[in-house]
């Protein structure tokens, strides 16, 4: 219930999901993977702004694939689209577009799913990741209840490690979050 009225299950408004999926095109015959894609709203975005191409999403919440699976039939992409619940650890495919958006808590962390959507992207491919950091030295108490982030360069750096070469990047801002 907790997340039945939001579009996304992370913080990221409706004008830069359209920015995102306008800086992933992906040509027909081409396939889309989202490994931690909740009810998959921004594969099912990719998907509706690009005629062709077919996608993937993979989450353990029956109940989001769930919602997922009738936004897919409503907009007329069921065809073009699997959501399949599985660990996104194991789950194995190849795309051209690799999405895993607040899910590296699935991985076991940001490090693991980089190397993870590394293995995942086909060559040539581009991996769209988003994950939270710490922007500021955090409180104890925010380490209880969050627990361990890492900071942003640390970020960074991990996914030039994992062989990516960043091409955009984007932090949310205050009102996404709210």
């Amino acid at each position: 219930l907790a997340h039945e009225g939001l579009t996304f299950n992370a913080p990221l408004s409706d004008e830069r999901a359209d920015a995102l999926v306008a800086a992933l095109p992906i040509s027909p015959g081409h396939h889309a993977l989202d490994l931690g894609c909740g009810w998959g709203e921004l594969l099912l975005r990719i998907l509706a702004a690009h005629p062709a191409p077919t996608g993937t999403g993979v989450d353990t919440a029956k109940d989001a694939l769930d919602r997922g699976v009738r936004a897919a039939a409503q907009r007329g992409l069921h065809e073009r689209v699997e959501l399949v619940e599985a660990d996104v650890g194991t789950f194995v495919d190849i795309a051209d577009i690799v999405i895993s958006v607040a899910s590296s808590h699935a991985f076991g962390g940001a490090v693991d799913a980089l190397h993870r959507l590394r293995q995942s992207v086909a060559p040539g491919g581009r991996v769209l990741f988003g994950d939270g950091f710490w922007a500021a030295e955090p409180t104890s108490a925010a380490l209880e209840t969050i627990g361990p982030l890492p900071r942003l360069d640390d970020l960074r750096t991990a996914a030039r490690q994992a062989g990516f070469l960043i091409e955009r990047d984007e932090v949310s801002t205050l009102a996404e979050w709210d």
